[in-house]
């Protein structure tokens, strides 16, 4: 398998920073690459959703786990058997959260995706999570 991975920092408690995560109509206000999504049901493991990007392409994705508010993971189908999977991570410590963004490449063609975006996903997770910054502390006050 084939990962990146980021973590910040947000001084809020996990339940708010939940709260904006898995609210996937609103995923836009943190992150800039996404025009609209949204799920076809609720938030729950096998839901499946729809992305648009600002390109205007199309994704479906599929919630595929969730241990409220610890954490949740979701996948992209990608061609030949492949899988972009995301797990979005929330890690209580002394007085801030830890978020984590882990993306994981598998499948026949993983190793070929992977090497050909991870600049650009790795660029947009870090874009992602420092507006994710931002909009929990701003929720705050």
């Amino acid at each position: 398998m084939y990962q990146l991975e980021h973590s910040v920092s947000i001084n809020a408690t996990k339940e708010e920073i939940w709260k904006v995560l898995i609210d996937v109509n609103q995923w836009k206000q943190w992150d800039k690459d996404v025009k609209s999504a949204q799920l076809h049901g609720s938030f729950a493991a096998g839901t499946k959703g729809t992305l648009v990007s600002m390109d205007d392409k199309i994704s479906t994705f599929f919630i595929t786990h969730i241990q409220e508010p610890d954490y949740y993971s979701n996948y992209y189908q990608y061609p030949f058997f492949s899988k972009l999977n995301f797990t979005h991570q929330i890690e209580e410590l002394a007085s801030t959260c830890r978020v984590t963004f882990l993306a994981n490449f598998s499948g026949l063609l993983g190793k070929y995706f992977f090497l050909k975006q991870k600049k650009a996903i790795l660029s947009v997770m870090k874009q992602a999570m420092a507006n994710l910054v931002v909009l929990c502390t701003e929720q705050l006050n």
